[in-house]
């Protein structure tokens, strides 16, 4: 579960360097017309735009995936502990439901 989840990051990370890269690429064709980000958006074809725009929105998608794959043992140990704590607590301080159902 763990490699998976790496390379779901390691992907992730990728695809968003590449979405930085196409963003360069278009601009550096475009620098004689483009002045800025506004324009550079406007003169680019939407479809070619929505490429990059993909692209970084997947590469964060994964990334995520990925680093949720990685963390998941520990977050399950997490909650198991939690889970535990809030037992004991309600053990020793009589917040127990079946003792308030008696009373």
């Amino acid at each position: 579960m763990r490699s998976f989840g790496l390379a779901f990051l390691i992907t992730g990370i990728f695809l968003i360097g590449l979405s930085g890269l196409e963003k360069i690429i278009i601009y550096t064709s475009l620098n004689d017309r483009a002045g800025d980000y506004q324009y550079l958006k406007m003169i680019t074809p939407n479809e070619i735009w929505n490429i990059t725009q993909m692209t970084l929105i997947f590469g964060i998608v994964i990334s995520i995936i990925g680093l949720i794959l990685s963390l998941w043992k520990f977050i399950i140990k997490q909650n198991r502990m939690i889970r535990e704590a809030n037992r004991q607590f309600d053990i020793e301080h009589g917040l127990n439901r079946d003792n308030k159902e008696q009373q």
